[in-house]
């Protein structure tokens, strides 16, 4: 018997080294804080990385925030080129309407001077509202050859179609002693526009025509409008010359 014993209580002590102490009688809160340190390494090993799952989820965010950044980037640059566009745009026709009003300003028109002239009319032949406009102008000096010097410069403005369709201002000047033989300079005043349209004013009312020869006079005051298309917006920009040179 005592033999028995001793073997019984020898498994129960190799038993309580491989299981540990037994529980049983023992306080709740030794028994929690026992469980606590029992596994330590599994825990760790459930809260330190990410499953495949939430690695994707993470990646088609990051995805999509990124494609709207893009989209928002290149969308800025959209706007920000269009704007410099219209902007040089509209400085273009602001020097040349600066131009036009200072040689307005000069033009001179003499009935006893068959070499001055100052006409202007509508033109439909283009199919946009256009007009071609004449006159004689106080400017800086022309010289051609042998033909006499003079500050007195011949200048028209006319619009003609490319054959893409696009309607381009042009201004031709020359020496108006020289009008009659060629040997007018011409070149672009304003590229792509929608309509050019000038005006004259004859003390009362303002006409779409004007002759001189016919008239006896220059107008008292001509205006010039330009049109230019931006997309489906179109923009005017309009100047008002008085002449006042009598």
């Amino acid at each position: 018997m005592i033999g028995r014993a001793a073997v019984l209580l020898r498994v129960g002590r190799e038993v309580e080294m491989i299981m540990g102490p037994s529980t049983v009688g023992q306080p709740a809160d030794e028994e929690m804080e026992r469980r606590k340190h029992i596994s330590p390494m599994s825990k760790a090993g459930r809260s330190g990385g990410f499953t495949l799952l939430e690695v994707l989820v993470a990646v088609g965010l990051a995805a999509a925030v990124l494609a709207a950044l893009y989209a928002t980037f290149f969308s800025v640059l959209r706007s920000r080129d269009a704007v410099d566009r219209a902007l040089e745009r509209s400085a273009e026709i602001r020097r040349f309407l600066d131009r036009f009003t200072g040689e307005a300003h000069s033009a001179f028109f003499s009935v006893n001077n068959p070499l001055t002239s100052f006409a202007g009319e509508e033109n439909y032949k283009l199919g946009a509202p256009s007009s071609e406009l004449s006159f004689t102008s106080f400017n800086y000096p022309a010289r051609e050859g042998a033909r006499p010097a003079s500050d007195l410069v011949y200048i028209r403005y006319f619009v003609e179609k490319s054959d893409s369709g696009i309607y381009t201002l042009f201004r031709e000047s020359a020496n108006p002693f020289a009008a009659q033989k060629g040997g007018a300079f011409k070149v672009e005043a304003v590229e792509d526009i929608d309509g050019f349209e000038a005006s004259f004013y004859n003390g009362k009312d303002w006409v779409k025509a004007w002759d001189s020869v016919l008239e006896g006079r220059p107008p008292e005051a001509v205006r010039a409008v330009v049109r230019i298309r931006e997309g489906q917006d179109v923009s005017e920009f309009s100047a008002i010359a008085r002449v006042k040179v009598r």
